[in-house]
């Protein structure tokens, strides 16, 4: 008999990460998570491609970051206080190599003596000290989710050599590599050229940086695309030429996705390469996913990348003309991959299963084996939905384990966040965790929802509204199909914009018997102003700031409509979480408590917005203790028919 999934099931879970090929394509490494107490462990596994059978190389157990050098030794990273330890490994035998007065990031080798590193850079005097009496901000953002204090914090390039143990600074200390949301894994190195994105800092932070190249020969930095003006998504070299991703968004604003353009880096000259509607670099959405890595590559004369289309990420191709290979991959999430002369490697997460790493379309780890076989997962059922006069919304239902037909089951609505973001038919943890408890689980992708084009996807000036239409009509429809649920008996839950919408529904419709509002936003003009990143996102993404028009942005916000709530709802946020402050929720929790409304707050200690993702794995238990405990309150256990 199959073991439930449970709360704490996730703390068996391998957690892969990081793909890359040794130089000569002979060997590939990734980086592999696992909660261990209170944290959890990294360490680097590898495997040869001719053998396919993976093993661990290291047990350091901090693992930052790793690279291959050219001689195929594999260079890694673990952090040492302000610095950071690097390890080389030939054979199975770590030896120390070098310390950097650094926070690394990443690292990429120019050749078997020099490296190219990105690293945080504190400005002296103007990034705050942890010990300092208070703290003094004249920069926005002054403080980012995830990463603590940021004023007079930059990223910043550096070559170092090896053999001469001397470490030279690439860019300025006025200078921003990337953007605080981009991946550090945005840096595309040949034996000419880098090519990042980037802004020069004049104490407000541009909504999108512009796209730099470095010339390894001559040491000049130049600017194609200036600060502030296009949004840059992929940035990868081929020779002298490179293919991008930028729009000006005239059509659709923020809202609208890069297309791919042909740069020529010695004339500076850009042209359009192929029209594309769809986000490249993300992925399906899950809780069970811990790491970054390559999410666009380039090799063998095009660039590979990762892109979502309808409720899968797969990885395509482009080259230098402008042709657009089909997926290489199968319908389900690629998360990260590298590319040889002749292999593709890559962690992905195809139908119910977690995460492994795949060789050429071949499952070649089984980290996660024990999960499938032991434990009790229920497959998602494909549902559509239509609102009157809208679009089809695709979704699906997971039926509680042991499901009998012609039983009363209570239901689980779950909204994603975002909300240029998309579910799929993926392994989430936390719902399956509710199907095991007996729940019915249901979700779909609104009106808004990445992977449908630049028009559906487009939300400005209209969340709360054919958003929420769209998710009633879902839920109409799947009771509709399984009229085993109960409809007295529906809650609803969601994290971030899925907490905004969860707000919104609350104060909107009584058809949900109790709620669970995670890291929300309640009040989108406070919102503008304490959020690390209000005040480029509401304007942009919202269609309307506050300090222009408070009464259009009074209207999208929950805390509006906060007298019209009857539903008993529990808040849960963090106190870390910069990008939706936790003030959101107590201004919820407080507008519905003092009316009598059974209602519960609570705040994590030392998280942030990613709580229920990558938090201390106490605290995920506990998280997900309050809100399944919060469910059984309000919709009991299965009932007998």
């Amino acid at each position: 008999m199959k073991q439930p999934i449970e709360i704490d099931t996730f703390r068996k879970y391998s957690f892969l990460s990081s793909p890359a090929f040794a130089p000569d394509g002979s060997q590939v490494a990734v980086l592999v998570k696992k909660a261990k107490a209170n944290a959890y462990t990294s360490d680097i596994f590898v495997m040869s491609c001719e053998e396919k059978r993976l093993r661990r190389l290291t047990f350091a157990e901090n693992v930052r970051h790793f690279t291959w050098l050219k001689n195929n030794t594999l260079l890694y990273a673990c952090p040492d206080g302000d610095s950071t330890q690097f390890f080389t490994v030939t054979g199975d035998a770590p030896a120390p190599a070098f310390s950097l007065p650094l926070k690394t990031l990443q690292a990429a080798a120019l050749n078997e003596h020099r490296l190219v590193i990105l690293a945080e850079y504190r400005i002296p005097g103007k990034a705050n000290a942890p010990d300092a009496a208070y703290d003094v901000f004249d920069e926005l953002p002054f403080r980012w989710n995830a990463q603590g204090l940021v004023n007079g914090v930059r990223k910043r390039l550096y070559f170092y050599d090896i053999p001469e143990d001397r470490l030279t600074a690439v860019t300025g200390e006025d200078f921003y590599v990337g953007n605080l949301t981009t991946s550090p894994w945005n840096l595309s190195v040949n034996e000419r050229y880098l090519l990042f994105i980037g802004q020069r800092m004049d104490g407000v932070q541009k909504t999108y940086p512009g796209l730099y190249s470095y010339d390894i020969g001559t040491g000049s930095l130049r600017c194609h695309l200036a600060d502030g003006q296009q949004k840059v998504e992929l940035a990868q070299l081929i020779g002298d030429d490179a293919i991008v991703t930028t729009t000006p968004g005239r059509e659709f604003g923020a809202c609208q996705m890069p297309e791919f353009y042909r740069l020529n880096l010695q004339s500076g000259e850009m042209s359009l390469l192929h029209h594309y509607e769809y986000s490249t670099g993300a992925a399906i959405t899950t809780d069970s996913t811990l790491g970054g890595g390559f999410t666009n590559v380039s090799a063998n004369g095009v660039v590979y990348f990762t892109t979502m289309n309808g409720h899968s990420t797969c990885i395509r191709t482009i080259d230098l003309n402008g042709h657009l290979s089909d997926s290489l991959t199968p319908a389900g999430s690629v998360n990260s991959f590298d590319v040889s002369q002749s292999h593709i490697a890559y962690v992905g997460m195809f139908g119910s299963r977690l995460q492994e790493l795949y060789l050429d379309g071949e499952q070649v780890s089984f980290l996660n084996e024990q999960i499938q076989t032991d434990f009790s997962i229920s497959t998602p059922v494909m549902q559509t939905s239509r609102r009157t006069g809208g679009e089809e919304v695709t979704g699906w239902v997971i039926p509680p384990v042991g499901y009998q037909a012609g039983k009363r089951y209570p239901g689980i609505l779950n909204i994603h966040g975002g909300p240029h973001a998309a579910f799929g038919p993926t392994f989430f943890h936390e719902m399956q965790v509710w199907a095991n408890a007996g729940y019915f689980v249901f979700y779909c992708n609104p009106h808004g929802s990445d992977g449908r084009g630049n028009a559906f996807g487009d939300m400005r000036g209209i969340y709360g509204t054919i958003d929420y239409e769209d998710i009633m009509a879902f839920t109409d429809a799947v009771l509709n199909s399984w009229p085993d649920i109960d409809p007295d008996r529906l809650g609803v839950t969601g994290g971030s914009y899925g907490g905004y919408m969860t707000n919104w529904i609350i104060g909107h419709t009584d058809r949900f018997k109790c709620a669970v509002s995670q890291r929300s936003i309640s009040d989108w003009a406070n919102s503008e102003w304490v959020s690390d990143c209000g005040f480029q996102r509401n304007a942009a993404k919202m269609g309307a700031s506050a300090l222009e028009d408070f009464e259009k942005v009074l209207w999208h916000s929950p805390i509006k409509y906060a007298a019209n709530v009857k539903t008993p709802t529990l808040f849960l946020h963090s106190y870390e979480d910069y990008r939706c402050h936790h003030t959101q929720a107590i201004a919820m929790f407080t507008a519905i408590r003092q009316r009598g409304i059974d209602s519960r707050l609570c705040i994590f200690k030392g998280e942030n917005h990613e709580l229920s993702r990558s938090g201390k794995p106490e605290n995920r238990i506990s998280r997900m203790t309050e809100l399944l405990n919060w469910m059984d309150k309000y919709l009991g256990q299965p009932a007998q028919s």
